[in-house]
């Protein structure tokens, strides 16, 4: 079952295991009367209304990508709202979540009502952490908040806060709450300047939404602020014309020019030996359980041939992202560019030829290439060689993948993609589960690079 289905089970418009058409028109639910003194309503009782997963990366202090928040948007207005019903844990976790959570972290916003250890029996491990909005407690729901959360808390999950304002709510919370999260977008400056003078606030873990600037990004780390959420990795980074790309990078990009001209595979691993940094990666890559090979292999020739060009490729296009410097911030730009990769690629799968698709996973990757390394796209395309469909959707977003990518940007931001998901004949159940299994795979892939 998708996500789509779970959330729907959720907030009470099914029963668990029931089939729904993708599209129900005009379909009626009644909303859960627990639900009337919520700031942000989890759903509406005139009518049925699709929901949607809305993904942002969490970063830790070292840029490292430690984990996730997945958020529920109304398909229609593109609002977010906090999951509820009884059984929301059970079948999120049919779509990958316990999985993820594994390796990463995971923030759910929920309302309080759904803090009872047998929603969460089934995603509940140390990184689950099951987000409260604090508009909701202050309207009367702390009442019930503090019992609930301990019981949960007891099977392994952590509590966040989401919003807090006022320090009159810190004696009872303390004791109950693990996380405070708080959004720029709707929280002043002065107002968590003013929260982070106190001790009982830094005790916590700390998470901010909404930075846009590594300037941002230090300032609140400095305040004392250990995660943080928003487009500040990718997005504040200036291109130079004139910038020079890494050798290293040179050298893979000339190997994947090589394996889209079908130059033998023999010349390929000479080639790879001209790099001793490349053949560790390559072999450490061939050896680990992402590549599930059957058997190790001990040099370059075995492991070209055994991985073979499609996997090959997709490695070496991965290595760009790690070829120059060994960093964090690399690494974590690789894992989102290998899940939108991956989104667009499973997004096409039912539209699409199998090499249109690949096309569509090395398309969303290279969206990351310019702000990593911070050379105009045009300047890194002379170099690397694609197909044509490849380099408009790159320099001007034209041609038959325009709305695949379009549709990888529009799930990272609380909107409605009814439009985008009509262009690519997909339902918003599919691009949920999709993009599950693309966070998932990507999560998995990051373990062999």
């Amino acid at each position: 079952m998708s996500i789509l289905s779970a959330l729907r089970a959720a907030f009470g418009a099914e029963e668990p295991g029931a089939r729904v058409p993708l599209r129900p028109a005009g379909m009626r639910v009644g909303a859960p009367p627990a639900l009337a003194a919520v700031r942000m309503p989890a759903v509406e009782a005139s009518a049925w209304r699709p929901f949607r997963v809305q993904r942002e990366e969490l970063l830790d202090t070292r840029t490292r990508l430690c984990g996730y928040r997945f958020a529920a948007i109304v398909e229609d207005s593109g609002k977010e709202t906090p999951c509820a019903g009884k059984n929301f844990g059970r079948i999120l976790a049919e779509d990958g979540l316990r999985r993820i959570t594994e390796r990463r972290l995971a923030i759910v916003p929920v309302i309080v009502q759904a803090l009872d250890p047998d929603c969460v029996a089934e995603i509940a491990t140390p990184n689950t952490v099951l987000s409260v909005d604090a508009g909701e407690l202050a309207a009367g729901g702390l009442a019930g908040f503090c019992g609930a959360a301990e019981r949960v808390r007891s099977t392994g999950v952590k509590i966040a806060v989401d919003g807090l304002s006022d320090l009159g709510l810190l004696p009872e919370l303390s004791g109950v709450v693990d996380w405070l999260v708080f959004d720029l977008r709707s929280a002043p400056l002065l107002t968590l300047e003013k929260l982070m003078r106190d001790e009982r606030i830094r005790t916590k873990c700390l998470a901010v939404r909404g930075v846009e600037s590594w300037g941002e990004r230090d300032a609140f780390h400095a305040m004392g602020f250990g995660y943080f959420m928003g487009p500040f990795l990718a997005g504040d980074v200036k291109t130079d014309s004139d910038g020079e790309i890494d050798p290293r990078r040179l050298r893979i990009t000339d190997l994947l020019n090589k394996l889209r001209a079908d130059v033998g595979l023999g010349e390929i691993a000479a080639s790879l030996k001209l790099d001793p940094g490349l053949i560790v990666r390559l072999l450490t890559y061939a050896n680990s359980p992402a590549a599930g090979l059957a058997q190790k292999v001990s040099t370059v020739e075995q492991a070209v041939m055994v991985l073979g060009r499609e996997r090959l490729y997709r490695l070496l296009t991965a290595l760009l992202f790690s070829a120059g410097k060994d960093d964090e911030a690399g690494r974590s730009m690789l894992e989102k560019a290998l899940a939108r990769g991956r989104f667009m690629e499973l997004m096409g799968e039912e539209q699409l030829s199998k090499p249109q698709c690949d096309e569509l996973f090395l398309a969303g990757v290279l969206t990351y290439l310019e702000p990593l390394l911070g050379v105009p796209i045009q300047r890194i395309l002379e170099r690397l060689v694609v197909a044509d469909d490849v380099e408009r959707l790159l320099l001007r977003n034209e041609g038959p993948y325009s709305a695949y990518l379009m549709l990888a940007l529009a799930i990272d931001r609380p909107t409605s993609i009814a439009r985008l998901t009509d262009q690519v004949a997909a339902s918003c159940e599919q691009v949920n589960a999709r993009q599950l299994a693309a966070v998932e795979w990507a999560v998995a892939a990051m373990q062999g690079t």
